[in-house]
């Protein structure tokens, strides 16, 4: 059987799970990196933060992203954040295109899946779900997809700055289950036709519900620290 997740862990966190394993009062922040339609490999597991973790959590919440990781955890930070989530998710996956589409009809498309799922009031909730939204043009080596090749960039970076976090990640065998055999991503728009690539992405979004269920058995299992690995494993 496929293990869909990986878990990775900083020095303290990985020091917290072995002594007092993990629940949701333990998280202080919630990072949703960007990539698009990456997201859709990870969407279930958003679904089940937001519904059993996120109401659990009784003090302020610092929920970080850029590009699609922002709308995420703008949805996290609305008051109704799985509603929104869903909203995202149903608005992201079904875009159409025409065949060479311009600027402003991109841009039309963008706003209304926004508008969707983000409402004026949801900066009301913001009083423990703060929303912090990173803007940044990356270039080199943080800007590929291959993992081992992200691992040169995240060697150059202090592993300290790691030592709180816990990174959940879909397994190797799991991506390689996927249809093409990779993670949905924008490239998908000039490859695909629209049916195709809504089809791929719904595939995608169904299976990801594993990622949730395997998170899920890992949270509660006798031993969670035995399936933790050392978050410098990335940088060797």
């Amino acid at each position: 059987m496929i293990a869909p997740i990986e878990i990775f862990a900083g020095q303290q966190a990985y020091r917290h799970v072995a002594e007092q394993g993990i629940q949701a009062s333990d998280i202080r922040a919630i990072i949703g990196a960007s990539g698009g339609p990456k997201w859709f490999v990870l969407s279930h597991l958003d679904r089940y933060l937001v519904d059993n973790w996120l109401p659990a959590i009784p003090h302020q919440i610092e929920l970080i992203g850029s590009s699609i990781g922002a709308w995420r955890m703008a949805a996290y930070a609305s008051a109704a954040p799985l509603a929104a989530l869903e909203q995202l998710e149903y608005q992201y996956l079904n875009q159409r295109y025409s065949a060479q589409p311009t600027y402003k009809e991109v841009s039309d498309s963008i706003h209304r899946l926004l508008d969707s799922f983000i409402q004026p009031t949801d900066l009301n909730q913001h009083h423990l779900k703060k929303l912090h939204i990173v803007a940044a043009r990356c270039k080199g080596l943080s800007q590929l997809e291959h993992r081992s090749l992200q691992a040169l960039s995240f060697a150059a970076v202090a592993l300290s700055n790691y030592s709180h976090t816990l990174m959940i990640c879909p397994s190797r065998a799991f991506v390689e289950s996927l249809p093409y055999g990779k993670i949905p991503d924008r490239r998908d728009f000039e490859r695909l036709d629209n049916d195709a690539r809504i089809r791929y992405w719904q595939t995608v979004v169904d299976r990801n519900q594993f990622i949730a269920e395997a998170f899920d058995r890992w949270v509660h299992s006798a031993n969670p620290l035995d399936h933790v690995i050392p978050i410098e494993t990335l940088a060797r």
